[in-house]
């Protein structure tokens, strides 16, 4: 069916398996793909999500020609997308949805006016990402505050929250920011520490700071300021 479309390429768009050489050799241009990595960096899955957990300044988004190996194949263009401490991943869908079929259309014109140059990856630093799954974004509160605050940003909308426990009930955090103490103290990460009550921010102990939480909620229940669940100090997340 693919070889009677007499088609000149194709164009995978979150395809989850590996596609075969026969298929690969159908088109004369390829099977191009969307992939939202710094490739050769940030192969494999959830790169987006990975790019923030980790630190990056900036996420890739690149089209490049499928061959058998994962994410391997020559780049045709590559784009970027600044993160910083405010960026969540929900930022990130935005740019990849609507830059991508501009990237495509791009590259289309480019291969029908015989101007696409194929660039080959570097196999000197591949750096692959792995899944994430729901339970990865459980929040360890003695850890720096940054890494929180990350992983609560890579794990926000449109995906299942990062979630901690109060009083063994589970409570999802969608929106949270940073704080640095400006005095000693003395206390287990997970405390409360203050709540805001015009805000609705409440103040979390870290191994180094302070997280300040602004949109939470329970299991799949309405979004809350904190301020709607935490009535105290004498209060504290657990791992």
């Amino acid at each position: 069916m693919l070889k009677n479309c007499n088609a000149q390429v194709a164009i995978s768009a979150n395809w989850v398996n590996i596609i075969s050489k026969n298929i690969l050799d159908t088109f004369p241009h390829g099977v191009l793909n969307a992939h939202a990595g710094d490739l050769p960096n940030y192969r494999g899955n959830a790169c987006a999500n990975w790019a923030i957990i980790n630190g990056e300044k900036k996420m890739g988004l690149c089209i490049h020609q499928m061959n058998e190996d994962l994410d391997a194949g020559d780049i045709l263009v590559k784009d970027y997308f600044p993160l910083n401490e405010n960026t969540y991943i929900s930022d990130c869908y935005k740019f990849i949805e609507s830059r991508t079929p501009q990237l495509f259309a791009k590259v289309l014109t480019n291969l029908s006016n015989n101007k696409v140059i194929f660039h080959k990856q570097s196999t000197s630093n591949v750096h692959r990402c792995f899944p994430r799954i729901p339970e990865d974004s459980k929040i360890i509160w003695d850890q720096p505050m940054n890494r929180i605050s990350r992983i609560i940003r890579a794990s926000s909308d449109p995906f299942s929250g990062a979630f901690s426990y109060l009083d063994n009930k589970k409570i999802y955090i969608w929106r949270a920011t940073t704080c640095s103490l400006d005095h000693q103290w003395s206390g287990i990460p997970g405390q409360i520490v203050h709540i805001n009550k015009e805000t609705g921010d409440v103040s979390v102990l870290a191994a180094d700071g302070l997280v300040r939480l602004q949109e939470i909620s329970h299991s799949e229940g309405p979004r809350l300021k904190p301020s709607n669940l935490f009535k105290s100090i004498r209060q504290r997340l657990i791992n």
